[in-house]
């Protein structure tokens, strides 16, 4: 690497990048350049020596660019077709989940997000019939008009798992919780509000340790804590959406109580901790 360095010192152009990791430059050496900066980048490539993804090109994928040969080509995936979109650029095909490789890396790791369950996957129509299954009120069954998916820092999962596996005796349950929504959720790309006074983005924030304004627990009859139903009815009367928004929304959540709790029952379920519940989904429906 020292003729890469004195290069750099010699005040020449830099070193085109390395062609596996796309971060350093390539290696020189008494004259000769190598495609790749380190020995670890030479013996990636050696162990992946396919096409560019991108079905026209038959150039050598490179790992910096996700298996195609340039940005260039991971753009033109998208543009053609052959690879969805990254949810936050709209420009470059995903690599880790909705994101592309660089917006992963912009991603705050601590910061819950939202992905959008498609209409028709496997996902919705399960928590669509449970939803309906479960509801017990006057009148007929809302219609789920949209669902997302929750992703949760791994923090906030390790504190539910550890909390779950410290309940032996208690099981994992699906419940429905609501406050009041101020943003307009639903009706732009998935992403959750700043305002203080949203009870739904709020709790989903936080994992259920901050609601509306700010606060650190729900007053109860008798206790403080959290409450929530198994009945999605119930937790519809707690839901109160801006005048903007054609939805009502709710969140579907995992909790850890007692399995024996009657389906369908008016109660609400007292959760004395954050830890005993996560946000799984949030449901916007119409009444």
């Amino acid at each position: 690497m020292a003729a890469s360095r004195n290069q750099r010192s010699s005040g020449l152009p830099p070193s085109p990048l390395c062609e596996v990791c796309g971060k350093r430059p390539k290696f020189t050496e008494n004259g000769t350049q190598y495609p790749y900066c380190s020995r670890t980048c030479a013996s990636k490539q050696g162990l992946n020596p396919s096409a560019c993804a991108l079905s026209s090109c038959g150039a050598t994928g490179r790992t910096a660019f996700g298996g195609y040969c340039s940005e260039q080509h991971a753009a033109e995936a998208v543009q053609v077709g052959e690879a969805q979109a990254c949810t936050t650029c709209m420009r470059l095909p995903r690599a880790v989940a909705d994101l592309c490789t660089a917006c992963n890396r912009l991603q705050d790791p601590n910061t819950a997000r939202l992905l959008e369950v498609a209409p028709g996957s496997t996902d919705f129509v399960n928590l669509d019939a449970h939803f309906g299954s479960e509801w017990g009120g006057a009148g007929s069954i809302p219609l789920v008009q949209k669902v997302y998916r929750v992703v949760l820092p791994a923090d906030a999962m390790r504190g539910y798992h550890d909390y779950q596996s410290s309940r032996p005796h208690e099981q994992r349950i699906r419940t429905f919780f609501a406050q009041q929504c101020i943003c307009d959720l639903g009706t732009k790309s998935p992403v959750l509000c700043d305002f203080k006074s949203c009870g739904i983005c709020m709790s989903i924030k936080s994992c259920f340790r901050t609601f509306a304004f700010g606060s650190k627990y729900l007053e109860g009859r008798h206790e403080k804590g959290i409450f929530t139903y198994r009945n999605p009815a119930m937790a519809d009367k707690d839901a109160t959406s801006c005048t903007s928004s054609p939805y009502r929304v709710m969140i579907a959540c995992d909790a850890v109580a007692d399995w024996s709790l009657e389906k369908g029952s008016v109660d609400a379920i007292h959760l004395p901790y954050p830890e005993a519940m996560v946000p799984a989904y949030v449901i916007m429906y119409a009444t």
